[in-house]
């Protein structure tokens, strides 16, 4: 390997929120699916907005969240996750993220949909909270571990915060294979997930390696490609429309280079999922 990983500090990443919001904003929809991540695309679906809900109600199923739980949502970005399972579920919701930003907006967005008795939004860390131990029966990660350069530390975290039985459940991209090649290397980083501050994926085989080394059982990896493609297949017609002015625009001085990074990050990793690159919801249960 010739390449050298970039490393993304907390303060990147919040970079990298604060000057995106308004690209998720105008176009994913972000005022009305109130997420920022792929979603998932069914028979009931007909807009990526519908696929963000649609997530959500997919994984709460998968996680067998019922009323009386304690869910934290880590990594909320803009609450959507916790307000809609306060909402529908009628279960009460933290949500944490590092961006102080997300948390205004996530509360802008609670009260909104009238559910701000049921969820609060917070500015902390998910690998070093300052919860009590055993204070949640669901830990919920949509999008938000491959932010951080610690992935161990927040299963390790995790499970202080899990109440015994509690389950996590985490849908993310996992790298295929451990080893790149050099050019694949720079599809999947240089040229992809840089552009989102993401410093590093993980295989499936390291997070099952961290949560039997930690003590979580009953570990469960389902692939769900099928479910995100067509929100890939939609982000790449859509970006390569916009590359060129967008390039243009960038050396004008209209936007800056992580927002024109993130653009052409996200047309680059989309190319690739299925041969670099998977969609998948990991989960595993605190005995």
């Amino acid at each position: 390997m010739t390449d050298i990983k970039k490393k993304y500090d907390t303060e990147g990443v919040i970079k990298y929120y604060h000057r995106t919001e308004w690209v998720y904003r105008d176009f994913w929809k972000l005022d009305k699916g109130m997420g920022l991540h792929f979603g998932f695309w069914d028979s009931s679906v007909h807009s990526v907005s519908d696929a963000i809900v649609r997530q959500n109600g997919i994984m709460a199923e998968m996680a067998g969240i019922q009323p009386h739980h304690k869910v934290l949502d880590a990594g909320c970005g803009v609450g959507g996750s916790s307000i809609f399972l306060a909402r529908t579920i009628g279960c009460n919701a933290t949500g944490i993220t590092i961006t102080p930003k997300q948390v205004i907006r996530a509360n802008e967005y609670a009260a909104k949909e009238n559910v701000s008795n049921k969820v609060q939004f917070l500015e902390m860390d998910y690998t070093k909270t300052n919860f009590a131990d055993e204070s949640f029966d669901i830990i919920w990660a949509i999008e938000s571990v491959c932010h951080t350069n610690n992935k161990k530390d927040f299963f390790k975290e995790a499970f202080r915060l899990l109440k015994k039985g509690g389950k996590i459940v985490l849908a993310d991209c996992f790298q295929t294979k451990e080893n790149l090649t050099p050019k694949e290397f720079k599809q999947l980083y240089t040229n992809g997930v840089n552009g989102w501050a993401v410093s590093e994926m993980c295989t499936e085989q390291s997070f099952t390696s961290y949560c039997n080394e930690i003590g979580f059982t009953d570990i469960k990896c389902i692939n769900v490609n099928d479910k995100v493609t067509p929100s890939t297949n939609n982000l790449i017609k859509q970006i390569k429309k916009w590359l060129i002015p967008g390039w243009i625009y960038f050396k004008l001085g209209g936007i800056t280079d992580t927002e024109f990074m993130n653009a052409y990050g996200t047309y680059n990793t989309c190319k690739t999922i299925g041969k670099l690159w998977d969609y998948k919801v990991f989960m595993v249960t605190k005995p």
